[in-house]
């Protein structure tokens, strides 16, 4: 059996490799176009079975003005597990939570227009689909926003 080759490949090469090699075989679709739908294939896929993606998207629905505030993982991680008790047999703590964003940042940013910001408390926000002033989110001190988790979670 042959072992697959090592490669530094990336999306981005292979969309310029796509284009000359479209133009040197005469392809004369819209090269941009299949590009776009591949993605799309690769983020359904990464969506597939992650429920992740159906939490978020009910919180979103339910209170869709502030999916679209900055809010801490944490204080997310805890408006999750007051909204359902499913969310802490996914993710055991606000912590692993917050890895799985990390995990799933790029499709998060492409499907939920996710947003991301470390401050110098190095406390994460997040913020979902914003359409209004480019605000910031809070600073160290500033008061979170959100259900307090339990004390031995804090």
């Amino acid at each position: 059996m042959k072992r697959p080759r090592v490669t530094g490949f990336r999306m981005a090469d292979y969309g310029q490799f796509a284009h000359v090699v479209a133009a040197a075989i005469g392809f004369k679709s819209d090269v941009e176009n299949v590009l776009q739908r591949v993605t799309l294939t690769q983020t359904e896929f990464a969506m597939e079975n992650e429920p992740l993606f159906d939490l978020l998207d009910d919180w979103k629905r339910a209170d869709p003005v502030r999916a679209k505030q900055w809010i801490s993982t944490g204080a997310l991680y805890w408006s999750l597990v007051t909204m359902t008790s499913q969310t802490k047999d996914i993710f055991k703590t606000s912590q692993a939570f917050g890895h799985k964003l990390d995990d799933y940042r790029a499709t998060l940013e492409r499907v939920f227009q996710m947003e991301v910001e470390v401050r110098r408390s190095r406390r994460k926000w997040v913020r979902f689909g914003a359409d209004g002033p480019d605000d910031e989110p809070p600073d160290a001190g500033d008061e979170e926003i959100g259900p307090e988790p339990p004390d031995d979670e804090k």
